[in-house]
């Protein structure tokens, strides 16, 4: 028995506009810390994968920093955008291992892909003719809105392209109570899921795609949750040679058209988190 999400997280843009606590900067005594961590753990020599809370401590005002991410994510939006991160004067390498700091406060850190990359690099490699299809960050195609892997994902931006492009969110609870609301009927298609291509980041004894269907939506502990990614689930269809059928289609249909409605638009530049 599906009920109408209401809390905080599920928002839309009039609610973000009109209510910008999702929006965190950091203040120059935070600041000041973080560099100070990021000294203390290059001083010891300490690389990026040796790196836990302990190797990075924090001063009260960056530690209030990392309360405020995580309450944010965990409790409010869904999502904050860290305004001012320190990255004058500091190269790429020193940016990764004060990001990788902060976000060990946060979280349990994971590796990004097959290969164990714990700090994955958003940029345009090209498309090679011959080479197998990069992640989406690896390109400057336009990634379609889609939900990652782990429960929380980080963004630092070091540098914006010229063309300054925005980044795009939605809510995933606002998507779930407009299908409640004009389209209960296809909920039942998202509850029983889909199987997922591995696109290739699997090993030699396992299935290139996922032997088990990942619901779109489910509920646990009262709590709804959402994992959707359109070309990942009709990536594995097409493996199959199984085609979806009209009603799973019309339920990706439905769903990205009330993301795409209800999207938020905003600005990252040097020194911004996600």
């Amino acid at each position: 028995d599906w009920k109408k999400v209401v809390g905080s997280e599920a928002w839309m843009p009039a609610d973000l506009e009109k209510d910008r606590s999702w929006e965190i900067g950091v203040d120059s005594a935070a600041q000041a810390e973080l560099i100070e961590a990021l000294k203390g753990a290059m001083s010891r020599g300490v690389q990026l994968a040796e790196i836990g809370a302990g190797d990075f401590p924090l001063g009260p005002a960056a530690a209030d920093l990392a309360r405020r991410i995580v309450e944010g994510v965990r409790d409010g939006r869904g999502f904050v955008v860290v305004r001012g991160m320190p990255s004058e004067g500091l190269s790429a390498q020193d940016a990764e291992l004060l990001s990788w700091g902060l976000c060990q406060h946060i979280g349990n850190c994971v590796s990004q892909n097959k290969d164990a990359a714990l700090v994955a690099t958003v940029m345009d490699h090209g498309q090679k003719k011959g080479v197998k299809l990069q992640r989406g960050y690896g390109s400057n195609k336009e990634l379609e809105l889609h939900i990652d892997l782990t429960d929380v994902v980080g963004l630092l931006c070091l540098r914006q392209s010229p063309a300054s492009p925005p980044s795009l969110i939605s809510s995933s609870m606002s998507v779930f109570n407009q299908f409640l609301e004009e389209r209960p009927d296809l909920l039942q298609v998202g509850l029983e899921g889909f199987q997922w291509d591995r696109l290739g980041e699997h090993a030699a004894w396992e299935s290139p795609i996922t032997p088990y269907r990942v619901p779109v939506f489910s509920v646990a502990q009262g709590k709804v949750s959402c994992r959707y990614n359109r070309f990942w689930i009709s990536s594995a269809h097409a493996r199959m040679n199984k085609p979806l059928t009209p009603l799973q289609e019309e339920f990706f249909d439905f769903f990205d058209k009330a993301a795409k409605a209800s999207a938020f638009e905003f600005r990252l530049d040097s020194g911004d988190m996600y």
